[in-house]
C-alpha cells in the first residue's frame, strides 16, 4: 500500500495525441503501463525506484499552444521520495522520446 505522494506538471509544446504517444512510449521504457486510456487521456505507468515500487497515474490536458501533463506519484516511503524519484524518471525518459 503506497503512503507517500507527490505531484508535478510539465508542459510540451506538441499537440495532445502525439504527447500521449510519447508518454506511452516514455512508460514501456521505465516500467509497465498498467492502464491506458485514450478517451480520457489518461496511463497509469508501474515502476521501481531502488526497492520500492512507484505508481504514477498521468493525466494529459490540451492547453492552447501544447499540452499540460500531470503526474501523481505514490510510492512505499512516507516521505515520497520514491514517487517524486519515480515521476523525474518518467520526466527524464520523456525528453528522449
Amino acid at each position: 500500500m503506497p503512503f507517500g505522494q507527490s505531484n508535478n506538471e510539465i508542459f510540451l509544446s506538441t499537440d495532445i495525441k502525439s504527447a500521449f504517444a510519447m508518454c506511452q512510449k516514455a512508460g514501456d521504457s521505465i516500467g509497465s503501463v498498467l492502464e491506458c486510456n485514450p478517451l480520457t487521456n489518461s496511463l497509469t505507468v508501474k515502476t521501481r525506484y531502488g526497492l520500492q515500487s512507484v505508481k504514477l497515474r498521468i493525466s494529459l490536458k490540451p492547453q492552447e499552444g501544447g499540452t499540460l501533463i500531470s503526474f501523481v506519484g505514490a510510492g512505499d516511503d512516507i516521505w515520497g521520495g520514491g514517487a517524486r524519484k519515480g515521476i523525474d524518471k518518467f520526466i527524464a525518459a520523456l525528453g528522449q522520446q
